[in-house]
C-alpha cells in the first residue's frame, strides 16, 4: 500500500516571486580590505566572503544589471523576493551557467516565450 501527500508548510499572498532559475549567487567582487599590520595568513571560516543572492534585471530594455535581493519562501519552481526587486522590473532568466557569466551592462537579446509554447 502506498500514498501520495502534498504538505503545505506556509503560504503568503501578494508577494513578488521569480523563477528559481533566475536567482544567482555571486561572490563579492572585491574582498574587504584589512588594515596594514593586521594581516593574518590563517583565515577563519568567518573571514570567507559570503555569497550575494540576486537577480539580473533588464535595464533600458537591453542591458543586464545585477541587483541584490532578500529571499523568502521557496516553492517547487519559484522563490519569494522580500526586498530588492519591484513588480515593474523585468527579471532575466536562463540556464545558471549563462547567468553566472553575465556582467552588468551586457547587452541582452530578449526572447519572450508565448504562452503555451516551449
Amino acid at each position: 500500500m502506498s500514498a501520495t501527500a502534498t504538505i503545505t508548510t506556509k503560504t503568503v499572498e501578494n508577494v513578488i516571486t521569480v523563477p528559481l532559475q533566475a536567482l544567482v549567487e555571486k561572490m563579492p567582487e572585491s574582498p574587504t580590505p584589512t588594515p596594514e599590520g593586521m594581516k593574518n595568513d590563517v583565515q577563519s571560516p568567518s573571514d570567507k566572503p559570503k555569497a550575494i543572492k540576486g537577480v539580473y534585471i533588464l535595464e533600458d530594455g537591453k542591458k543586464a544589471k545585477f541587483i541584490e535581493v532578500v529571499t523568502g519562501i521557496t516553492g517547487e519552481s519559484d522563490i519569494e523576493i522580500k526586498s530588492g526587486l519591484s513588480a515593474e522590473q523585468e527579471v532575466i532568466t536562463g540556464p545558471s551557467r549563462v547567468l553566472k557569466t553575465l556582467k552588468d551592462g551586457d547587452v541582452i537579446k530578449n526572447k519572450r516565450r508565448r504562452k503555451g509554447k516551449r
